[in-house]
C-alpha cells in the first residue's frame, strides 16, 4: 500500500507543477488571431515579427496570416468588419483582430503591441498587467503574479487548501466508524456523500465570496487592497499553524471543543444504533455540510483570496465556474486520496505529519507573495 500512495502522491505533485503548463499549451479559450498585411508594408514586418514572439510566449493561441492584396482575403476581411460592426477598417494595414478585438495600425511592442498582447492574455484569463513590471518584495525579489494563469493558481491554491485537518478529520471519523461495519459497499456510499456534499458546500461558499467581491469589481484600487489584506491575514494565520504544528503537531483546533464535537459524536451515535443506510446517508449528509460550514473559517482565507481574484479577471461566468469547479477538485484531492485507499484496500491512510507541517508553511508564503503583489501593486 505505502508504493501505491507514494505514486499517487507523486501523480498529484506532478499534475500541480505542470498544469500551468499544460493549460498555456492546450489552453481553456481559443485565441484566434487574423492579421492582415501586405509586402513592402515596414509596420506589417515589424508586427509580423511581433506575432512571431507571441507565438512562442502564447504557443496556444491561432495566428492566421492574410496579405491584403489578395481579393479572397479582402472579402474575409470586409467579413470580419461586418462581423463585429467595425466601421472604417478597410483600406489601411497592418490590421489585427484578436477574437472579437480589433487593431489597426502597429507602432511598437509598448504601444499597440502591449494591447494587443494584454487582449490575448485577457482572452486566455490572464492578468492584463505588463508581464515585465511586478513588484520587488525584500528578500523574495520580483514578483509578478501576471506570469500566472488563472487554472494553475486554481489548482496550487486549492491543494494547498486542502489540507485542512479539521474536515479531513470529520472524513476519517466516517470512514473509521463505516470499516468496522466490514462493508466496502458502505464505504463507498458513505463516502462518496461526505466528499459530494463537501464540494457542493465549499463551491457555493467560494460563489457567494465571489459575489461579494464583484461588489468592488468598478473600484480597482479598493477590491486589490480588499484581496491583498485578506491574504496578508491568510499568510499570518498560516505561519502561525506553521510554527503550532511543528511543535505540536497537526491537528483541528475545534476537532474536541463546541459543535464539531457535539456533531461527531451524535454522528459516532449513529452508526452505533445500526440505523438503516438511508437514515445514516441522511445523516452524513447533514453532518458533512455542518463540518463544511463550521469549519470553514479554518483556511477561509484562501478561497477568499481565491474568489477575489477571480472577481478581479474579467471573465465570462462560465469560466468563473470553471475555475471555482478546479479549485474544489484540487481542495478534495486529500480526501478523495484517503476516500479511494479506504475503498480498496479497506483501510485508513493519512498523509504524513510533517508533510501538513510544511504545506502550512508553503501556504503562508504563496499568501504573503499575492498579498504584496495586490498591496504593493497600488504603489
Amino acid at each position: 500500500m505505502n508504493k501505491m500512495v507514494k505514486k499517487i502522491l507523486l501523480s498529484i505533485l506532478a499534475v500541480i507543477f505542470f498544469f500551468g503548463f499544460f493549460t498555456q499549451t492546450f489552453g481553456v479559450k481559443n485565441v484566434v488571431i487574423n492579421f492582415f498585411g501586405q509586402p513592402g508594408c515596414p509596420h506589417c514586418k515589424d508586427e509580423q515579427e511581433f506575432l512571431e514572439e507571441i507565438k512562442v510566449k502564447y504557443p496556444q493561441i491561432q495566428i492566421n496570416e492574410y496579405s491584403a492584396l489578395s481579393q479572397e482575403n479582402i472579402k474575409k476581411w470586409e467579413g470580419l468588419c461586418l462581423q463585429y460592426n467595425i466601421e472604417k477598417c478597410l483600406g489601411v494595414v497592418p490590421v489585427t483582430f484578436v477574437n472579437d478585438k480589433f487593431f489597426l495600425g502597429f507602432d511598437n511592442k509598448e504601444g499597440i503591441g502591449k494591447n494587443i498582447e494584454n487582449a490575448i492574455r485577457e482572452e486566455l484569463g490572464l492578468s492584463t498587467l505588463d508581464s515585465s513590471e511586478g513588484i520587488y518584495l525584500p528578500i523574495i525579489g520580483r514578483v509578478d503574479f501576471s506570469n500566472f494563469s488563472l487554472p494553475a493558481l486554481s489548482v496550487i491554491l486549492g491543494f494547498f487548501d486542502g489540507f485542512n485537518v479539521c474536515s479531513l478529520g470529520a472524513l476519517v471519523l466516517i470512514l473509521s466508524m463505516v470499516l468496522a461495519l466490514k462493508s466496502r459497499k458502505r464505504v463507498l456510499i458513505f463516502g462518496t456523500t461526505f466528499i459530494l456534499t463537501t464540494a457542493a458546500i465549499y463551491g457555493i461558499l467560494i460563489f457567494l465570496w465571489y459575489k461579494v467581491f464583484s461588489v468592488f469589481e468598478k473600484h480597482l484600487g479598493a477590491l486589490q487592497l480588499l484581496i491583498g489584506l485578506v491574504s496578508l491575514f491568510g499568510a499570518m494565520y498560516f505561519f502561525k499553524q506553521f510554527l503550532k504544528f511543528k511543535k505540536q503537531g497537526p491537528a483541528c483546533s475545534m476537532q474536541n471543543q463546541g459543535i464539531s464535537a457535539k456533531l461527531s459524536k451524535r454522528v459516532s451515535n449513529s452508526f452505533d444504533k445500526s440505523l438503516n443506510i438511508l437514515t445514516l446517508v441522511g445523516i452524513v449528509l447533514l453532518f458533512a455540510f455542518a463540518i463544511t460550514i463550521v469549519e470553514f473559517p479554518c483556511s477561509a482565507t484562501i478561497p477568499m483570496a481565491f474568489a477575489g481574484t477571480l472577481a478581479n479577471a474579467s471573465l465570462s461566468a462560465g469560466m468563473h465556474f470553471l475555475y471555482i469547479l478546479i479549485y474544489i477538485v484540487f481542495y478534495l484531492f486529500d480526501e478523495l486520496l484517503v476516500f479511494l485507499i479506504a475503498v480498496f484496500t479497506m483501510k485508513i491512510w493519512l498523509a504524513s505529519s510533517r508533510f501538513i507541517i510544511w504545506s502550512a508553511l508553503a501556504t503562508s508564503i504563496i499568501l504573503l507573495l499575492m498579498s504584496g503583489y495586490y498591496i504593493l501593486g497600488l504603489f
